[in-house]
């Protein structure tokens, strides 16, 4: 009766845990769609033409991981809108978001990767279809 007790305790624990963080890993909200939501106080201040507050709150977003803070910057910074245009920072952004799960992102890091790296731009590509992006 003990030795039941005594691995049920073992394995039974430790099994409920990996459980629980399967179940919550299958069900969590997806980065981008959380990382929109987060976004909100930045997309005011860009209605309002705020780029002053505006940018700097999307940046420490954006070093926080937040997926469209860093695809944001990307587009503020291959622009040259608001900001000095610069390309390797804007790659440097577009890289990022792509890797944190940004559909859009993960579409066009996948172009920019096609002709050095085939491979690992058709597993973008193939992400951003995945996650439902279609090219306008």
């Amino acid at each position: 009766m003990t030795r039941n007790v005594e691995n049920m305790l073992f394995y039974g624990i430790p099994g409920i845990i990996v459980l629980v963080i399967v179940l919550l890993f299958l069900f969590r909200t997806p980065r981008h769609e959380a990382g929109r939501k987060e976004m909100a106080p930045v997309y005011k201040l860009v209605a309002e033409n705020n780029y002053a507050k505006a940018i700097p709150m999307a940046g420490k977003m954006a070093r926080l991981n937040n997926c469209d803070a860093q695809f944001f910057l990307y587009k503020l910074y291959i622009e040259g809108k608001h900001v000095k245009k610069n390309e390797a920072t804007a790659l440097r952004w577009l890289q990022e978001s792509a890797r944190s799960g940004h559909p859009a992102a993960q579409h066009y890091w996948g172009l920019h990767l096609m002709k050095n790296n085939p491979e690992k731009a058709e597993y973008y590509l193939k992400s951003a279809r995945k996650a439902g992006f279609k090219e306008k």
